[in-house]
């Protein structure tokens, strides 16, 4: 059954002025539930195309969009929304810039890393031209095994932990079976203690020891590192300028029980990458571990210290997540692991979202995909 000539001229007509077809018309059509003639076109057939051509459409925008901010014009958020899409994320910039550089949001040009330039940072500069900075380490750390494995990411509904908490035990459970599987510190009997970075837990372990220790009258508790040494140790024990603790330069000092002292130990050692142990006679050891993992350090045995030692690993060497600032120490005496505890409530509490991200890290790496338990969200 055909459509009469005069129904399929108004159709054609109505589309190719880009109304909708006649109601009537497209009701008919409808019951019909069949063509009205093959060689004439159907609503259905242009929403369809429709369809494609939106698709095609913001396939454009977004190639326009990578391209823009590479030549010339910058993207903002307020433009990114008003086109409809998102705004680069911090991968995509990478990759934009040959990945040896970023493109921050706004910006016309890449922010080249060490010895490239160019606007996309993919021309080496000449190695009689390249100074490297050596005294301080890359937050890049890992970064090309994580953009390799985008599936490692967790998400954090807004609801969730809408006021102050503590440390997860989920975290301080994926601290323990790492460690019992990697092999490199003993755990067992011993108090775990979260930090917001290792710098906080130097720090907190310098409050704790000086406090078991320090005799009332007595000038404050000494901290000591052989050189060379982290250059990051020096200035927490010298910016509080409090009575507790103090740094010391120079020669090594002696420990007594008037006169404590507070021993730093890096192993394997920044910067040289030696295995060192305290050189201190009866002193506290406060053990940096930040390196002590199979990727950097063979691992002969692990460390179990007593009371009178903390040994302390951090997640930015582990995994690379520096900015995420999540640290651990592992303590043998309740009371100094109270003290530290304390420290770190009151210097800058738990950081929830911070620990989320690190017990998904964790899991991710004991190979648990990084499947957190629905409790979190």
């Amino acid at each position: 059954m055909s459509k009469p000539s005069s129904q399929l001229q108004s159709i054609e007509q109505a589309l190719e002025i880009g109304q909708a077809p006649p109601r009537e018309l497209e009701t008919d059509s409808l019951l019909l539930n069949k063509p009205a003639q093959q060689a004439h076109w159907q609503p259905t057939k242009v929403v369809l195309l429709l369809s494609i051509a939106t698709i095609l459409s913001l396939a454009v925008l977004a190639v326009t969009l990578h391209f823009l901010s590479l030549h010339g014009e910058a993207v903002t958020s307020s433009t990114a929304q008003q086109m409809g899409v998102f705004p680069l994320l911090t991968d995509d910039s990478r990759i934009l810039c040959s990945m040896n550089g970023i493109i921050a949001e706004g910006e016309k040009s890449c922010s080249c890393y060490d010895c490239w330039q160019g606007k996309d940072c993919s021309v080496g500069t000449d190695i009689h031209q390249c100074n490297i900075t050596a005294d301080s380490g890359t937050p890049l750390l890992f970064e090309d095994y994580w953009l390799a494995h985008p599936e490692a990411e967790v998400r954090v509904r807004a609801s969730f932990h809408q006021g102050y908490g503590g440390p997860l035990p989920q975290l301080e459970a994926a601290i323990r079976a790492l460690h019992a599987q990697v092999g490199n510190a003993v755990t067992d009997g011993r108090q775990i203690v979260i930090g917001m970075g290792s710098s906080m837990l130097i720090t907190a372990a310098m409050y704790a020891f000086s406090n078991v220790s320090r005799t009332p009258g007595v000038q404050a508790t000494q901290v000591y590192s052989a050189i060379p040494y982290y250059n990051g140790y020096a200035w927490p024990a010298a910016y509080y300028d409090n009575r507790l603790f103090e740094w010391t330069a120079g020669a090594a000092p002696v420990a007594t029980a008037e006169d404590p002292v507070i021993e730093i130990i890096t192993a394997p050692n920044n910067p040289d990458g030696a295995m060192r142990n305290k050189t201190i006679e009866g002193s506290f050891g406060v053990h940096d571990h930040a390196y002590y993992w199979p990727q950097f350090a063979p691992i002969p045995a692990p460390v179990a210290y007593g009371p009178s030692d903390v040994a302390i690993f951090t997640l930015s060497k582990l995994t690379g997540h520096a900015g995420s600032r999540i640290g651990w120490a592992i303590v043998g005496d309740e009371s100094i692991a109270a003290l530290m505890s304390d420290h770190v409530a009151r210097a800058s509490g738990y950081v929830q979202e911070n620990q989320l991200r690190a017990t998904h890290l964790l899991q991710y790496v004991l190979g648990d995909y990084g499947i957190l338990p629905m409790l979190f969200f």
